[in-house]
């Protein structure tokens, strides 16, 4: 989201316009990048079936996935399953889930761990099990029964998501779920773009997604392969992608380490898949969006305090990698550039810093500040990866080019002026 005006704040979720389509309750189809608008270069991973037992070290592999975005800048989305949880009383699974669930040893004290780590927490029932192949008085309380937990300590957004196991729901689970008052802020079914499954190399042999490659003993850089060159061709239809991963399944439950290879995935991926793609969350995408909050504003700079000068303006001076700001003062425009790479999803403003103020243009045209009000647009006009200057003066619309270190001469751009 580009923007001339900074406030100095990071989001917590992204204000987009929903789609009308989107707009209600649980659907009969499922959500995806390809369908809910969701921006190129936009990818949600989604991290399945958690949270895992801990392994040998006494992390989970869940853990380590989330300290590894966490560390990174970057954030995910889990989809929980309630039945792995420890409760008092116990809620036992369907005899037909005890395979999959095993021990039911989880404490709940981890959801909140997760939570105030950062991370969005969704329903991915209390079974596991496909509920197309369930009874229809059995699919609501499958939905409610993980809810239940997750709503008593993730509140903030209004915005509650499901996945079915398997993708295992229509028009008649949704139904059954949207005439369920408790149930009525529920949205979904989360689908996925990348993940569900995979061509090999031959282009005719179909396999599953990382459990499969899992189940058959292939490495985590063997999946990798495939997920990143699934990521970048699905984006290739000018869509973003929804991806889906695992930290959990029913091989891979974690106590024996699960060879690494949930942890091993993610950091493969976000390694290869190239910088210019973002993660993004799934309250992003359009019609999914939660109530928007915002974080603890955060002291970037002691530089431009309040009455200093004009408005700040954003933009990359002296490149795409970094960013900068500028403001216009006494005739003189002054810019600041932050110090460490702000480039792609390693975006995370706790480690933003900027540098010292400098002038990077003396404007001599009286007529800049007297009758446009020191006005001034920052956009790269000539691709060079360097935002430029755009500004009014008495010669019209001219503009000055980055040089790196400063603004050239201003050139005539238009023979009109802007004033707003």
């Amino acid at each position: 989201m580009l923007s001339n005006k900074l406030f100095v704040m990071s989001l917590l979720a992204t204000a987009v316009l929903p789609l009308t389509t989107l707009d209600a309750q649980l659907k009969g189809v499922g959500i995806r990048g390809s369908n809910s608008d969701l921006h190129p270069l936009a990818v949600t991973l989604t991290e399945d079936d958690g949270p895992d037992q801990n392994g040998p070290d006494d992390l989970s592999q869940m853990m380590k996935v989330a300290n590894y975005a966490q560390s990174q800048g970057f954030n995910l989305d889990f989809f929980i399953v309630g039945g792995l949880f420890k409760q008092d009383p116990q809620v036992l699974p369907d005899p037909q889930a005890v395979s999959f669930i095993g021990v039911q040893d989880r404490p709940l004290g981890l959801l909140e761990q997760f939570h105030q780590m950062g991370f969005f927490l969704w329903d991915h029932t209390f079974d596991h099990r496909s509920l197309n192949t369930l009874l229809s008085n059995e699919v609501a309380p499958e939905v409610r029964k993980t809810k239940v937990l997750l709503d008593n300590i993730q509140t903030e957004l209004g915005l509650s998501l499901i996945r079915c196991p398997g993708f295992g729901c229509g028009q008649r689970e949704a139904d059954l779920v949207n005439v369920e008052k408790d149930l009525s802020n529920q949205k979904g079914p989360i689908d996925a773009d990348v993940g569900g499954g995979f061509f090999l190399d031959d282009g005719k042999t179909w396999v599953g997604g990382d459990w499969w490659f899992y189940a058959n003993n292939y490495s985590a850089d063997e999946a990798c392969k495939y997920y990143v060159r699934d990521i970048i061709a699905d984006n290739s239809y000018k869509h973003g992608s929804i991806v889906l991963l695992h930290v959990r399944t029913e091989n891979m439950k974690g106590l024996d380490g699960s060879r690494q290879f949930p942890i091993d995935l993610l950091k493969c991926i976000d390694q290869k898949l190239p910088s210019e793609y973002n993660f993004v969350q799934l309250d992003g995408v359009s019609g999914l969006l939660g109530n928007i909050q915002m974080e603890k504003p955060l002291k970037w700079s002691f530089e431009f305090p309040s009455g200093s000068g004009g408005e700040l303006v954003s933009g990359h001076i002296t490149g795409i990698d970094k960013s900068s700001l500028c403001q216009a003062k006494d005739n003189n425009i002054a810019c600041i550039t932050s110090v460490n790479n702000f480039l792609g999803r390693k975006r995370n403003s706790l480690n933003q810093k900027f540098g010292a103020s400098k002038i990077w243009l003396s404007v001599s045209d009286p007529d800049w500040s007297l009758k446009f009000n020191s006005q001034f647009w920052l956009v790269d006009m000539n691709s060079d990866g360097k935002t430029d200057l755009i500004m009014s003066s008495s010669q019209g619309l001219v503009v000055a080019y980055s040089t790196g270190d400063g603004f050239s001469y201003p050139i005539p751009l238009l023979q009109t002026s802007l004033n707003y």
